[in-house]
């Protein structure tokens, strides 16, 4: 398919929080390794919200709008630096989704491209820095690539998909510059990224939603 509308996206963000809060013990063992161990519970409180909310929003006529109630209430619900970076994706999205009815993968493309740019902004961080970067760049890259190749919507995010799994085996190999595990250092080897591997979640659910339509 070349495009989908406000329902089906509000649906596939539907799609991610449902994934999300599937994962949460997941996440939590993840995090355990090298962090607070609580990154699974406060994903999945964050994202529990943004179901409720979206639930009960009916009348969405943009793109934005989606974005923008998903990323406002991470902000609300999430703390630490969790909340604000995982909000950051999101009011990107909306910032580039203007009032656009449509996503098609130049938007979701360049959607991606700028919540890399604003998410290493607010987080001070870069790729190989171990963070959820290291997945959510490279996913970006192949959504861009797929853009350029002529793919649909689904196999550019399938090939986003692929790509942030590769990201987030590579953030095993690196030392930590960011967040509690940085004080591991070398300890922190052998361990992958929560916050990358819930982008992985996230472009995962969004793929199988994608394959159903």
């Amino acid at each position: 398919m070349k495009s989908i509308n406000v329902k089906e996206y509000k649906e596939m963000i539907l799609k991610i929080a449902e994934e999300i809060q599937n994962h949460k013990d997941y996440l939590c063992r993840i995090d355990a390794a090298i962090g607070d161990g609580d990154h699974g519970i406060s994903m999945a409180k964050g994202f529990k919200k943004v179901e409720d909310k979206l639930r009960n929003s009916e009348n969405l006529s943009t793109i934005a709008e989606v974005n923008k109630i998903v990323g406002l209430t991470l902000l609300q619900e999430i703390g630490g630096a969790t909340g604000p970076l995982f909000s950051t994706i999101f009011l990107s999205f909306a910032k580039i989704a203007g009032d656009r009815k449509e996503v098609d993968l130049d938007l979701l493309s360049r959607m991606f491209t700028v919540a890399v740019a604003d998410v290493c902004k607010l987080g001070k961080s870069k790729p190989g820095d171990k963070t959820l970067i290291d997945a959510l760049k490279p996913a970006a890259e192949a959504l861009s690539q797929a853009t350029k190749d002529g793919l649909s919507i689904e196999e550019g995010v399938n090939m986003a998909y692929q790509s942030a799994l590769t990201g987030v085996e590579a953030t095993k190999e690196m030392t930590p510059k960011r967040g509690r595990a940085r004080y591991l250092n070398d300890r922190a080897i052998g361990h992958q990224d929560a916050g990358a591997t819930s982008i992985s979640i996230m472009l995962k659910a969004m793929k199988e939603y994608l394959e159903q339509l």
